[in-house]
């Protein structure tokens, strides 16, 4: 039984870290965006 489970978890285990990284891509853009307003709106200039 274990080792019929095991493709899909590994299948479970792709998609998240896959979610995951594009998730990460997502936040560093987001970051960017944040200090370019902030720079802009001369906010937080100790960045």
């Amino acid at each position: 039984v274990i080792k019929d489970d095991h493709p899909v978890v590994a299948a479970v285990l792709d998609i998240l870290r896959q979610h995951i990284e594009k998730l990460e891509k997502e936040n560093c853009k987001l970051k960017e965006r944040v200090l370019h307003v902030e720079r802009q709106c001369g906010v937080r200039q100790w960045y």
